[in-house]
C-alpha cells in the first residue's frame, strides 16, 4: 500500500471542513532514552496533523502474533519469536483504518501536533568512527522536528517512503537529505 494523498471531504460536501483522515505512516521511529534503552515510536500523518504514537510492549506482542498468524513457508522459523521490520510495517497498517483520536487513545503519551504548530523537521545524518576492534560503523539518521509543543527527536530510516510520507505531510519544512534507496517494505 502507497502513501494514501486524497484529501476526504465531508458528506454534506461543505469543502470548509474537511474529515481528518490518516494520509502516511511512518513505522520506524526510535527514541533513545539513555544508555542502551530507547523506545519505539510511529509517525502518523494526517491531513491536519501528525500524531506520534508508542510503539508500546503489548503492541510488539500484537505485531508478533499477527506475524505468526500469517507466516508461511521458511518464515515461520522466526514468525512469533523476532520482531521484524516487514512485521512492524504490517502492524502499522490499522493506522489506515482507526479514527487520529483513537491513535491518540491507544497509548498514554502519545503526541498531537496540528501541521500549522509545526516550525521545521531536520533530517541529520550522523555516522560513527569505526574502532581498531571493530569492522562494523553505525550510520543513523535523525529526524528532529520542531513545534510550538516542543522539540521531538528520533532514529528513523529515512528511505525514500519515509521521505514523501515527511514531504507530503511538511512540504518545504523539511530540511535535510534521507537515503538513496528503499531499505525496508513499504505500504
Amino acid at each position: 500500500m502507497t502513501t494514501i494523498t486524497e484529501t476526504p471531504s465531508t458528506p454534506n460536501g461543505d469543502e470548509s471542513v474537511r474529515v481528518e483522515a490518516v494520509v502516511g505512516v511512518i513505522p520506524h521511529l526510535v527514541q533513545p532514552t539513555g544508555g542502551l534503552k530507547s523506545r519505539g515510536w510511529m509517525f502518523v500523518s494526517t491531513n491536519q496533523r501528525i500524531l506520534l504514537a508508542q510503539f508500546s510492549g503489548p503492541m510488539m506482542q500484537e505485531a508478533l502474533a499477527l506475524s505468526k498468524a500469517k507466516a508461511k513457508g521458511f518464515g515461520k522459523l522466526l514468525a512469533g519469536k523476532v520482531l521484524l521490520a516487514p512485521d512492524v510495517v504490517e502492524y502499522c497498517r490499522k493506522y489506515f483504518k482507526m479514527s487520529p483520536e483513537q491513535i491518540l487513545a491507544e497509548t498514554p503519551g502519545n503526541v498531537s501536533l496540528n501541521l500549522s504548530e509545526i516550525r521545521r523537521a531536520y533530517i541529520d545524518y550522523e555516522q560513527e568512527e569505526k574502532d581498531e576492534d571493530s569492522s562494523i560503523r553505525m550510520d543513523r539518521y535523525w529526524l528532529t522536528i520542531l513545534s510550538d509543543k516542543g522539540e521531538y527527536k528520533y532514529v528513523f530510516d529515512a528511505d525514500p517512503q519515509d521521505m514523501k510520507v515527511l514531504r507530503d505531510a511538511l512540504g518545504d519544512r523539511v530540511h535535510g537529505e534521507g537515503r538513496a534507496k528503499a531499505m525496508k517494505p513499504t505500504f
